[in-house]
């Protein structure tokens, strides 16, 4: 049974925000894709969450350390297999493999108890938290990012009623400042064309969208929304996007266009997949010859 919270502010877990009733983003942009898809992720009682991906974890452990880098040891813990080889090398430098191979086996009763005794928390390894910690202090260079930060809330949850609808929404967004909110997102490219190509994709355009409109419920007129970017390869570069008001515009009509048609599919309890489509070339095909 999820959680139901009234409307307005909470600050509460990442875990409970996501076990709550309430449409987020990330679950209209897969109605978006698909209504059947929808269905199958987030009503289907046989669905099994895949587990987290790389890219996913390595996203979350760079907004803990440049969101409240304070809760990073709570919630992360270096792999006892990543380091417990190498320091088996190191220290018997002139043993063969198979003396080494002997004294890792040895040591597998401490590795069961170290994951007993840090089960509550995600076992990373040195290379994952080395990058993350690069990433976040490529963030914590940033003036502007900085400014952003000082006096924000983090992370803290909204919930409100869609007006056309009566449907409950939630929205959490990373960053809150007075009228300004932001969105801290990692990716491959931060450079101007390949990020643009990002937020359509990723849907980052209906998350400013929905949170203007949490503001608004609020009685807040949000002023601007950040993305604050960082790149996951060396030398991690990061850039902050300020979307501009045609930007934020087509995000709110697009969340109303969203939550009207999942009220359809709702009330028929009715879920279509891709249905039957004209296939056209795409546009660069036709310079192709």
């Amino acid at each position: 049974m999820k959680e139901v919270f009234e409307n307005g502010v909470h600050h509460i877990t990442n875990e409970n925000y996501h076990y709550s009733l309430g449409l987020s983003r990330s679950a209209l942009w897969t109605f978006k894709r698909s209504p059947a898809l929808y269905w199958h992720e987030y009503i289907n009682p046989d669905y099994v969450k895949p587990q987290q991906t790389p890219a996913l974890l390595l996203g979350s452990m760079v907004h803990s350390l440049a969101l409240e880098p304070h809760t990073f040891p709570e919630q992360y813990t270096v792999a006892r297999q990543d380091t417990l080889k190498k320091d088996i090398e190191a220290a018997n430098p002139d043993l063969k493999k198979k003396d080494i191979d002997l004294l890792w086996e040895a040591e597998k009763d401490s590795r069961e108890l170290f994951k007993i005794q840090n089960s509550h928390k995600t076992i990373v390894t040195h290379d994952l938290i080395h990058q993350a910690g690069a990433m976040s202090s490529r963030l914590h260079k940033n003036d502007t990012f900085m400014a952003l930060l000082d006096g924000a809330k983090i992370e803290q949850s909204i919930y409100f009623t869609h007006e056309r609808t009566g449907l409950q929404v939630k929205v959490r967004p990373d960053i809150w400042n007075n009228d300004i909110v932001g969105d801290l997102k990692t990716t491959d490219s931060a450079a101007p064309r390949d990020f643009q190509s990002s937020a359509y994709k990723y849907g980052y355009y209906l998350q400013a969208g929905m949170m203007h409109e949490a503001l608004r419920s609020l009685g807040i007129k949000m002023e601007k929304f950040v993305l604050p970017c960082v790149e996951k390869k060396e030398p991690h570069l990061e850039a902050l996007y300020i979307l501009d008001q045609a930007a934020i515009d087509y995000g709110i009509n697009l969340f109303n266009k969203l939550m009207d048609d999942y009220s359809i599919c709702l009330m028929k309890d009715e879920w279509p997949g891709y249905g039957i489509q004209s296939l056209a070339l795409p546009n660069y095909a036709q310079y192709e010859e």
